[in-house]
């Protein structure tokens, strides 16, 4: 017998430092890349449905090849700028493009978790899945966030990601979990 959640709710423990961080990204994108190599028949296959059609190609081209694709763009952007291919308005424009549709996707992410969420309940009061605690507070301090991840923490994402990639490459197979700590009562 198969159950259906339509809003599942799951709390998971995030790493604590930077190395653990790394080694959870770098598990995520190989698991990812071992999986579709597994059920690399299912790419553009329209047997299985949606998923074959669009959900693994989707999978495969942004979410396995984006990290690529976006090393590739920061490396050619100062490329082309230092050969006098690109104006620094051009240089500027596209950063400034690029960076605000990456913090309004986050954004628009937070805010579509609260609404979606919104009738839900914990323990008789109204309250969102994305955070347990209540309040216009918590969700201004997640959507500050999430736009603030689009500097700095997207780059190291990706440079874990990249080291994921490699160790794709060379077969790494081991999980390399990291260490759960017990939670503090408040």
């Amino acid at each position: 017998r198969l159950l259906f959640l339509p809003h599942p709710i799951a709390w998971s423990q995030a790493p604590e430092n930077i190395k653990d961080f790394g080694s959870q990204r770098n598990r995520w994108y190989r698991g990812l890349g071992q999986v579709l190599l597994i059920h690399r028949r299912m790419m553009f296959n329209p047997t299985y449905g949606w998923i074959g059609v669009l959900g693994m190609p989707y999978q495969f081209l942004f979410e396995f090849m984006g990290p690529i694709l976006e090393l590739l763009g920061y490396i050619s952007l100062p490329v082309l700028y230092s050969a006098g291919l690109l104006k620094t308005s051009s240089l500027m424009l596209f950063f400034a493009i690029s960076i605000g549709c990456g913090m309004l996707l986050s954004i628009y992410a937070v805010l579509i978790g609260v609404w979606e969420h919104s009738h839900l309940e914990i323990d008789g009061q109204p309250a969102s899945a994305l955070f347990k605690y209540r309040g216009i507070k918590n969700t201004v301090r997640l959507i500050i966030f999430a736009a603030l991840s689009m500097v700095g923490y997207r780059q190291l994402q990706l440079l874990f990601q990249l080291q994921g990639f490699l160790d794709f490459l060379k077969g790494r197979q081991d999980w390399a979990k990291l260490i759960r700590r017990r939670f503090q009562q408040a």
